[in-house]
């Protein structure tokens, strides 16, 4: 039976504060100015410069080369738009796509779950498929899934039906630039790449400071930590709601696997299907480029975050952790998943956490305001380092993403915010086993998965 909520806070903020007297009992001996140090940034910070020698990489390999549309190379593509309430909004997704400048075909299945409940949405996407009929290269097959299976149900349900050589997973209220589908196939032509993830930016950015804060994380995180990323051979994850893959590799590892983001678990089966051939590749794209609707309100941000972070911390501490060995993966996959996975998205928040509650505990207001100023300093510097540099070798908007500038100056309590609630979401996952309890499922899928 779960705790009442308040209780649960309580219980949590007196485990922090019995942790935190017990690490200040037993580092007495060392010096103050030792135990002031915001030593989690000795685990952050070095792997932020990784990310930034990647950038670098990037900058001077890639923006030399000249890529043309070329027919040579056009396989067909499967598009599987994964539609649940979308309504209106997923007329966007297939316009899009309908209207690529691609000169090989276009499939798009657009998978509606419970279309009984949502007949909005059915509605709509039939009624935008017309127009592709008179499109040379171009089909839309609406696919109405009467009872609602979730959306890995919506994924293997469309890749059943799907005939290209590609595969690629696209949210049904994601749209893309026109150019998307050369930028993504281009890498397709080295046998060696496996999937291929998109950049993803902020449509609604300029609706209020929650989504301005959420445009700059995707252009830090996303536009420019997975460019980093993906030059030194380690890519985090293939976004849900844009990725690409190569038909003969989903079909090896079995497709999506149901039960918790199925970005992130079919990522990780890829690294270890990696692990059997070192040489095989996950890359991303900065430059084919979607863009999303993201939370308005505070109050939803959490939401999602709460579902992302439970997912996470179930894959990487419970399905997965068997096969974190380089024996398995591979050494730059191991690495990653430890270091970023387990250490700098598990391990860290609560290191964060627990360093805050010591201060408070073991010294003064204005030691602790001086401490909680440097490195608020510290981490603002370094988000206007990184985000200058992302600006200037990575992004094409430039325009639009110099207006995001002020913001750095509030990013590190945004984020630090998302930390504090990232710990009570691995908690509660550990504790209660939350995944079971997803809204991107219903009930009755998630009691028959295996996890």
């Amino acid at each position: 039976m779960i705790k009442p909520m308040d209780n649960f806070f309580l219980d949590l903020s007196l485990f922090y504060i019995n942790i935190a007297g017990e690490i200040a009992h037993r580092l007495d001996a060392i010096p103050l100015v030792m135990r002031l140090f915001p030593f989690f940034l000795l685990l952050e910070v070095p792997y932020q410069l990784l990310i930034s020698v990647g950038i670098i990489k990037y900058y001077f390999i890639h923006t030399a080369e000249k890529h043309t549309p070329s027919s040579l190379y056009s396989p067909r593509i499967s598009v599987i738009l994964t539609c649940y309430s979308e309504g209106e909004r997923v007329g966007k997704s297939i316009r899009s796509l309908i209207h690529q400048e691609y000169s090989g075909d276009i499939e798009i299945l657009a998978v509606v779950d419970g279309s009984e409940k949502n007949a909005k949405t059915s509605a709509a996407a039939h009624r935008y498929a017309r127009e592709a009929d008179t499109m040379r290269g171009r089909t839309v097959r609406v696919i109405d899934k009467k009872v609602r299976g979730g959306r890995v149900s919506s994924l293997n349900a469309g890749s059943l039906y799907s005939t290209g050589s590609i595969i690629m997973n696209l949210d049904g209220d994601t749209s893309v630039d026109n150019d998307m589908a050369h930028k993504i196939v281009r890498h397709f032509r080295d046998p060696l790449v496996l999937a291929v993830s998109g950049n993803i930016r902020v449509r609604n950015i300029s609706c209020n400071v929650v989504t301005h804060l959420q445009g700059l994380e995707y252009c830090l995180g996303i536009g420019g930590g997975r460019t980093g990323l993906s030059e030194i051979g380690m890519i985090n994850n293939i976004s849900g709601a844009f990725g690409a893959f190569r038909r003969t590799v989903v079909e090896k590892i079995g497709g999506w696997d149901t039960g918790t983001a199925e970005d992130l678990d079919i990522t990780i089966r890829l690294k270890e299907f990696m692990g059997r051939n070192p040489k095989l590749k996950i890359v991303f794209d900065p430059h084919a480029t979607s863009h999303t609707d993201v939370p308005d309100r505070f109050r939803d941000l959490i939401t999602q975050r709460f579902r992302w972070d439970g997912d996470l911390a179930f894959l990487y501490i419970k399905k997965y952790w068997r096969i974190f060995t380089p024996k398995i993966v591979g050494w730059k996959n191991f690495l990653q998943l430890t270091v970023y996975g387990l250490g700098i998205q598990i391990v860290l928040p609560f290191l964060l956490v627990l360093f805050h509650v010591w201060l408070m505990v073991n010294f003064p207001a204005g030691h602790v305001a001086g401490i909680l100023s440097f490195t608020y300093l510290v981490y603002t510097l370094f988000t206007a380092i990184f985000y200058f540099q992302y600006l200037w070798m990575i992004s094409r908007e430039k325009k639009k993403d110099i207006l995001l500038i002020p913001w750095i100056f509030v990013y590190p309590a945004y984020a630090f915010i998302l930390r504090i609630m990232m710990t009570l979401f691995i908690l509660k996952e550990l504790l209660f086993e939350a995944h079971r309890y997803s809204s991107m499922a219903p009930q009755w899928v998630l009691e028959k998965g295996k996890f």
